[in-house]
């Protein structure tokens, strides 16, 4: 029977030139030191030089994990990739918390701040080609748009377009989504639309030769904010507070419904729901009188 150096011995032979160290070391659940003087001694060679930051950011290679895929939205609609791979983040000094939830979620990293704004450069060149491969991410982004991996779908995809809406777009005073980019980045902005409202549109180009999609329907805002609460991502309060997840018109009409058909009687309802006093007695006479709706 093999003892465990053996084991360890026979694994660094196949791996040992493969895989991180980070991963060697979980799987032999021995310390660096210790495998490499194993390695030493048994005249197995590491065929590379594994940097200090090397996988430090690997988390952002978790594409299951919906918080790992806002950050990459965020990232790149607001990041910008280096040929040395490395990704910097500018964003205006009133956002530091937000960078502070991006280190809360990856690992400590360095803040600059200067009097306007705070730069955080990720500095990881495995972790960071990888994701740069897997979405097809150059530094001129601009003009040339990323590529979602057709195996991100439903809830990861829906919190990274999140994600690249806090980095990307813009949500005015009614609540209205608007995303807007270079015209290149057409197909994938209205791609992002169609996950968003499950509804198909073609969008115009604007007269400055960009692309911009907008959602501007209600419920579905509501939805979209609701859907935000439910899976805990780390959105930007500033843009979303101005979506309200209040109840909608004929919602709040099946509330009372549904309470006057109980047997509530008006002030049971008022307590029950805090709607305004002519709202629950239009229902409650609408109710009387067989009306369907208000």
């Amino acid at each position: 029977m093999e003892t465990n150096k053996e084991k360890s011995i026979k694994y660094l032979k196949k791996n040992y030139s493969k895989k991180s160290k980070k991963e060697i070391m979980e799987t032999l659940n021995l310390s660096w030191s210790y495998i490499q003087k194993l390695a030493h001694y048994n005249n197995i060679k590491r065929e590379f030089n594994e940097n200090v930051n090397d996988w430090k950011y690997e988390k952002l290679l978790d594409y299951n994990n919906n918080i790992t895929l806002y950050w990459i939205g965020f990232m790149l609609a607001d990041g910008h990739i280096s040929k040395q791979k490395n990704i910097q983040i500018n964003l205006s000094k009133n956002d530091k918390n937000h960078i502070i939830k991006l280190q809360q979620h990856l690992g400590k990293f360095n803040i600059i701040e200067t009097p306007t704004i705070v730069r955080v450069t990720l500095s990881d060149k495995k972790t960071i080609s990888k994701l740069s491969n897997d979405f097809c991410w150059v530094s001129n982004k601009t003009k040339i748009p990323v590529k979602i991996p057709e195996f991100i779908t439903d809830d990861g995809l829906f919190s990274l377009i999140i994600g690249f809406i806090d980095g990307d777009g813009y949500i005015n005073e009614k609540g209205q989504i608007k995303i807007k980019c270079d015209s290149s980045w057409k197909e994938i902005l209205e791609f992002f639309y169609y996950h968003l409202t499950n509804e198909s549109k073609k969008f115009n180009l604007t007269s400055d030769n960009c692309s911009l999609v907008y959602i501007n329907k209600l419920k579905t805002l509501k939805n979209i904010k609701e859907k935000i609460i439910n899976l805990e991502l780390p959105i930007l309060d500033r843009k979303w507070d101005k979506i309200q997840t209040r109840l909608l018109k004929n919602e709040k009409y099946g509330v009372v419904k549904n309470l006057v058909e109980k047997g509530y009687k008006f002030e049971l309802i008022k307590k029950e729901t805090s709607f305004s006093n002519s709202f629950i007695y239009k229902v409650i006479n609408n109710i009387n009188y067989g009306k369907e709706s208000i």
